[in-house]
């Protein structure tokens, strides 16, 4: 799930930086039970640390507030489901702060940053104490994927410390075709 900038520091943030049309990514899970009811979302915001919700869920489907979002849906096997589960669950109860000091990565031009700029290693990428959105959700998928799945291929070169939801939807549109409005 995509979210098209929403406040005047999204804009602007948006403007200044190499984010492109979204500024926030979700991790929607419309089958995943929380408190006896169906649909939730895993996500980071800014000044709060990693979380299960079913606060977003009227805004997804709002007739004022669904054109900020936008979805690229992939089905997952029982087994990959479980891992994408689990990862997200785990960066849930450690408590996962939100990611302050690689999100002004984005600022830097893309060929200088990725110059200097190393990604996670595995053992990072399965217990990271801190994330923001775009991190999350391509480690999430690195975990719960085969690394010969084509949206692990599709994800394999982007390095998650300068990882944005429109490189998240750009890589992935091959796969699962560019992101739809939500209905």
């Amino acid at each position: 799930m995509y979210r098209r900038p929403t406040c005047g520091l999204e804009r602007f943030l948006q403007l200044v930086s190499n984010c492109g049309e979204f500024t926030h990514c979700t991790m929607f899970c419309p089958d995943l039970h929380m408190n006896g009811l169906v649909g939730c979302t895993f996500t980071n915001f800014s000044f709060r640390g990693m979380s299960q919700t079913r606060d977003c869920m009227r805004s997804y489907t709002a007739k004022t507030t669904r054109h900020w979002y936008a979805v690229q849906e992939l089905n997952l096997a029982s087994k990959e489901f479980e891992l994408f589960e689990e990862w997200n669950k785990s960066q849930v109860s450690n408590h996962c702060a939100y990611n302050y000091t690689d999100l002004p990565l984005q600022l830097l031009p893309r060929k200088l940053s990725n110059s200097f700029i190393r990604d996670l290693d595995i053992d990072q990428s399965l217990t990271p104490c801190k994330l923001y959105c775009a991190q999350a959700v391509i480690l999430a998928l690195r975990h719960a994927l085969p690394e010969k799945h084509p949206v692990c291929v599709a994800l394999s070169g982007i390095n998650t410390r300068l990882s944005t939801p429109c490189c998240i939807a750009g890589s992935l549109q091959t796969v699962l075709g560019r992101p739809v409005a939500m209905k």
